[in-house]
């Protein structure tokens, strides 16, 4: 029995200490440890090669851990430490340096995951043209198809996605929607020329592969902003060849201020346009106008629910205008539609001097003409004071016209008797 253990002990000593070199159905280890299956009597060139020569049965390598619990197939170059063994029942492939996968000319390298049979599941491909996620056929750099992207990360500031521009002459790069492939319903992007931008852009309708060059907004690197036009030479210019507007809505309905635009300078506000609903149980408005003083904020002007306008006063009433204050003009020019050169007419009745006497005696004015109170009260129309002066001025010239003929009359009676008198002293003397 001893010497049974002993001769088998020698025999294993002497097949590890001779090189082996094995044939079995074309199966190599050769004397340099490589090992090759289907390779034949030819030294196998590597560690491993597989080779086969039946078209039927195609190259390929199968190993299992038959679903162990705890099991790991681990495929690598890393140290023990880098293993992945928290992937259990798994089979990983892991490098401690570079990962070289490669499919010569057109050859495509696929990932998949979820074959529960022949046929085959959603894949992952890589291709010359690109890397396709849910389909087989990618036309772009990335092609994702019935599924999404999710970029997350926890850290803060500066992760994001970049687009690095690298040409020196004009250029557009955007992200787009599209429907079947054709035009852009909408995209966002930007276009400039080398390293300097032109403007960035939002945009959209168009048939083009991008819409950089009929944006609707954009958005230029002095912080301008242009609706409708890419050369904006305001804060906010918005352009467009018929009427254009732009709308400021209120979802409540509340009494009171609904809106408003604002002008703040280093952080005080120095003038306000604002809207005012000025009746609950309506949509009846003002408009108000604000300007800052020492004290602050002062409504200044007002456009009423009624057209008028206020001026230094936020109750215009039923003037067109009101001004709360003093108004300097080098000319007004008011429209008339009567005008009293009926005064000269041969049929006008002038007032006898003697009736406009005893009226001014009785109230302290003359006829037609408020009175100081009345005045101070209801406040003068100008033109229809205007009208009253101008018809008193053309009466009083009537009177004075009636006048000079008395005047001229009693000059020619008193010169005629003069003429008498002197030859009266003739014939006395």
């Amino acid at each position: 029995m001893h010497k049974i253990s002993i001769a088998l002990a020698a025999l294993v000593v002497a097949a590890v200490s001779l090189p082996v070199c094995l044939y079995a159905q074309e199966n190599t280890i050769g004397t340099t440890g490589n090992v090759g299956i289907g390779t034949g009597a030819t030294a196998p060139p590597n560690r491993l090669t597989i080779e086969s020569t039946n078209p039927i049965v195609a190259n390929y390598i199968r190993m299992e851990h038959k679903g162990i619990p705890n099991s790991l197939l681990f495929f690598g170059t890393a140290p023990s430490n880098y293993q992945v063994t928290l992937q259990q029942n798994a089979n990983v492939l892991e490098s401690y340096t570079d990962l070289h996968l490669s499919a010569a000319n057109t050859g495509r390298i696929f990932f998949e995951t979820g074959r529960t049979g022949t046929a085959a599941p959603v894949r992952t491909i890589l291709t010359n043209t690109g890397l396709g996620i849910g389909t087989l056929t990618p036309t772009t750099s990335l092609n994702v198809d019935g599924g999404a992207i999710r970029h997350k990360n926890p850290a803060g500031y500066p992760f994001g996605i970049n687009i690095d521009v690298d040409f020196p002459a004009g250029w557009a790069r955007e992200y787009s929607f599209s429907y079947g492939a054709t035009g852009k319903i909408f995209a966002w992007g930007a276009t400039g020329t080398g390293n300097a931008l032109n403007y960035g852009y939002i945009g959209g309708n168009s048939t083009a592969d991008v819409v950089s060059a009929t944006p609707w907004m954009v958005f230029k690197p002095n912080g301008n902003v242009g609706i409708g036009t890419t050369a904006p030479s305001q804060r906010l210019e918005i352009y467009t060849a018929g009427s254009s507007s732009m709308q400021l809505t209120n979802s409540s309905d509340v009494l009171g201020s609904v809106g408003a635009v604002r002008f703040n300078m280093a952080g005080s506000e120095v003038s306000t346009i604002e809207a005012e609903r000025t009746i609950a149980t309506g949509r009846q408005s003002a408009l108000k106008f604000s300007v800052r003083d020492d004290a602050g904020l002062i409504e200044a002007m007002r456009i009423a629910d009624n057209g008028s306008v206020g001026i230094g006063t936020t109750s215009p009433g039923s003037y067109k205008l009101a001004v709360a204050g003093t108004i300097a003009a080098r000319r007004v020019k008011v429209t008339q539609e009567t005008w009293p050169d009926y005064v000269f007419n041969k049929d006008y009745k002038l007032p006898d001097l003697s009736e406009v006497e005893q009226y001014i005696n009785a109230n302290q004015h003359l006829p037609e003409i408020p009175s100081a109170a009345e005045v101070k009260k209801e406040g003068l129309d100008l033109r229809e004071m205007n009208e009253k002066l101008l018809r008193k001025v053309e009466e009083l010239t009537l009177y004075l016209i009636e006048e000079n003929k008395k005047n001229r009359a009693q000059q020619e009676t008193i010169e005629a008797l003069k003429a008498e008198v002197s030859q009266l002293k003739v014939k006395v003397q």
